[in-house]
């Protein structure tokens, strides 16, 4: 038998788009064991929208691992108890096709390194920020280059540096929320990301959070995708009224972050009552960064 935990992710965080992901304490728990057929038990979160057949992607992930170590491929029996909400910008996929592949490496003993893993994933997911924050935790800073897939991590240091984020029932498919953005954007927006991610990438560095106002503007997918988002404009305003440092959409959304130190309940709380007030069916939460990444238990 084996048994993971793997945490949520955050990604893009304004101007990192595809680049930067964060790993954030809300955890997907797996356990996988040989079977006589395919049994698949799923609670908490979202429980009764995850796949119970061939089509669930901590199995599907864990058959990529199978294959690649030439190991008989057995029925399994895998246990889910999910805390992250599914396609709400939070990296549910990148979680569960972490979990899978980690399980099935302890299962059959494939001695696959984490570099290795994470380029399974990578593949299979299709962009490296979700995966890469989830497998590896903190901070981490992705790109493709001339040999590969290059992902640095960079660990969160300040515990008291607090994610706030306010998911919406509202669900944003990545694919659907791919689909609005543009084929080609400007020079001059390119350049206004480029300067802020570079900024954005400072400040978890050194620890120099009050430039997140200014590194999470973007131009190339939030303006967009918000529409997608009710009520984004207005959850953007009263999070920096409430003391935010920095907000976004996280990830393609719905969700949206902000992130705080001695703020953060205040942004809370003060996102809870807006989303009332609109007629927004959502929950605001204040999380921790997640240093660890995902853990074989």
């Amino acid at each position: 038998m084996a048994r993971v935990r793997v945490p949520a992710s955050t990604s893009n965080l304004g101007a990192g788009f595809d680049a930067i992901g964060l790993a954030l304490e809300l955890f997907l728990d797996v356990e996988m064991s040989f079977s006589d057929t395919l049994q698949i038990d799923c609670s908490g979160q979202d429980g009764g929208e995850i796949a119970v057949d061939e089509r669930n992607l901590v199995y599907t992930s864990a058959l990529n691992v199978f294959r690649l170590a030439g190991a008989h491929i057995h029925p399994l029996r895998i246990v889910i108890e999910n805390q992250v909400p599914l396609s709400r910008g939070l990296g549910s996929s990148g979680a569960a096709t972490v979990a899978g592949m980690l399980c099935a490496n302890e299962l059959v003993g494939a001695g696959l390194s984490k570099n290795e893993i994470l380029s399974m994933a990578v593949q299979k997911e299709g962009h490296p920020e979700n995966v890469s924050a989830s497998l590896l935790g903190g901070m981490t800073l992705s790109c493709f280059g001339d040999q590969g897939l290059v992902t640095k991590k960079v660990p969160v240091a300040d515990e008291h540096l607090k994610a706030v984020v306010v998911i919406p029932q509202v669900a944003v498919p990545t694919q659907g929320a791919r689909k609005v953005l543009p084929a080609m954007v400007s020079h001059k927006d390119a350049v206004f990301n480029l300067q802020r991610s570079a900024l954005l990438s400072y400040a978890f560095l050194t620890g120099d959070y009050d430039v997140l106002r200014d590194a999470m503007q973007d131009r190339l997918h939030q303006p967009y995708r918000k529409h997608l988002l009710p009520g984004y404009d207005e959850f953007v305003r009263i999070a920096y009224e409430s003391g935010g440092l920095g907000v976004s959409i996280s990830g393609s959304g719905s969700t949206i972050i902000c992130f705080a130190r001695d703020a953060a309940e205040q942004v809370c709380a003060a996102w809870q009552l807006r989303a009332e007030q609109l007629a927004i069916e959502a929950e605001a939460k204040v999380l921790s960064t997640c240093n660890s990444g995902a853990q074989v238990l």
